[in-house]
């Protein structure tokens, strides 16, 4: 849900400072994936910045985008309190970096630090609401709800300019958009266009002058 704190805006100062000095800050390159589905767990990232795509495979074989994760987000987190594979790859859509923490490391924290205890369990229960309304938007809502959904989501951190427009270079394709939004390219395609042509935003490539984000955020319930 866009606007919710991230995990580290909810930390208390000296829950903050633990867990800088329990990671290793590491730079990854775009297209680096930091772990794969199925894999044991071994770390829990805290995205610095850029962004972090979450995917899981179909049974046809298909990428399936669950999620995408920012500046201050957890990753990871899940599988090293409860010690199961992986649910999910992680893969950066941007350069970036993030603070590594071992799951013992991680583990150690969330019972040493009430702050980090809370953060988990409050950024847990957030996504598992969003994951709920989820599921409802895709049983109900209509192709333009769920693209302008994912629109808002990536764009609803950003400032807009002097005229009131918000300029977002997409980090993810229409084929990816398509994905997340759980819809069909070609979709995605006849909701863009007629974006455009009511005057909502201007599309360039993988980039988006939005010169009516309330019209997004609108259309988005």
């Amino acid at each position: 849900m866009s606007g919710d704190p991230s995990f580290l805006e909810r930390l208390a100062p000296e829950g903050r400072r633990a867990v800088d000095r329990a990671g290793a800050e590491r730079r990854h390159r775009r297209d680096t994936t930091v772990f794969r589905e199925g894999d044991a767990s071994t770390e829990v990232l805290v995205i610095l910045e850029g962004r972090v795509k979450l995917t899981k495979l179909s049974a046809e074989g298909r990428e399936i985008i669950l999620d995408l994760r920012g500046p201050g987000d957890i990753v990871g987190e899940m599988a090293a309190v409860d010690g199961a594979a992986r649910s999910a790859s992680a893969v950066f859509l941007t350069d970036g970096r993030a603070l590594h923490l071992t799951g013992e490391r991680f583990n150690e924290l969330i019972d040493a630090e009430p702050s980090v205890g809370a953060a988990t369990l409050r950024t847990v229960v957030h996504r598992l609401r969003v994951t709920s309304e989820r599921q409802l938007e895709f049983g109900t809502e209509t192709a333009v709800h769920r693209v302008c959904g994912r629109l808002v989501e990536l764009m609803d951190d950003l400032p807009p300019d002097a005229s009131g427009a918000i300029h977002l270079r997409s980090p993810i394709s229409q084929q990816e958009l398509a994905e997340w939004a759980g819809v069909s390219r070609d979709a995605v395609v006849r909701v863009l266009k007629m974006a455009r042509d009511l005057g909502w935003l201007e599309t360039g490539r993988q980039s988006f002058v939005i010169h009516r984000p309330d019209e997004l955020r609108a259309h988005a319930l």
